[in-house]
């Protein structure tokens, strides 16, 4: 089943929405435990956060720019945290979301 860009659309708002927040824990606890922590323990709590977001496929966390991509209906996303900003962009630079902390 191939989900409409507009259900698309609405389903990434809304892990976007509902992720803020805890990416933007993630964020501060991996800049305070990046000498100690795996990395890949964050990856694969990002790659959870996915389950219940029907459409979204995980594609990948990173350290620099923290965050992480996914893809919806054949489209890149990426949304990025900072400490002043969390973001949303397309794989183009567009950015979709923005808000702050």
């Amino acid at each position: 089943m191939t989900m409409t860009d507009s259900t698309s659309d609405k389903t990434v708002r809304k892990y976007y929405k509902d992720q803020q927040e805890k990416l933007g824990y993630l964020y501060d606890r991996w800049q305070d435990e990046k000498q100690y922590e795996d990395f890949g323990d964050y990856a694969k709590f990002m790659e959870r956060s996915f389950d219940g977001y029907p459409g979204l496929k995980f594609v990948k966390a990173t350290k620099r720019p923290f965050g992480v991509q996914f893809m919806s209906n054949g489209r890149v996303y990426r949304i990025v945290v900072t400490a002043s900003k969390i973001r949303m962009e397309t794989a183009g630079g567009e950015r979709p979301e923005r808000s702050q902390p």
